[in-house]
């Protein structure tokens, strides 16, 4: 289905758009983690439940070895937990 939209406000920044949306301003497309919040808190409501948006790629590069920062390396594996990723792509420290 295509869904032909005139938009009264256009944002290329998530944060201002959730916002916006909350707010009553309008309807966003973003991601459900990125709107955790204002779905917990019921400001924002799931449309179009049966639609899902292509998945996209996500890399995390850092240097390997002594130089690797803890920080780096924590931040990584929050992630692969966060979002259930395929820890076997993920090298070790």
């Amino acid at each position: 289905m295509t869904v032909d939209l005139q938009p009264h406000l256009s944002t290329n920044e998530n944060e201002g758009a959730i916002a916006a949306a909350a707010a009553g301003l309008g309807i966003t497309s973003t991601s459900e983690w990125a709107c955790r919040r204002e779905l917990e808190a019921g400001s924002l409501v799931r449309l179009f439940t049966d639609w899902k948006t292509a998945d996209i790629p996500v890399h995390a590069y850092f240097p390997m070895g002594p130089a690797t920062r803890a920080a780096a390396r924590a931040l990584v594996d929050h992630l692969v937990a966060q979002f259930h990723l395929d820890a076997d792509h993920v090298p070790d420290a």
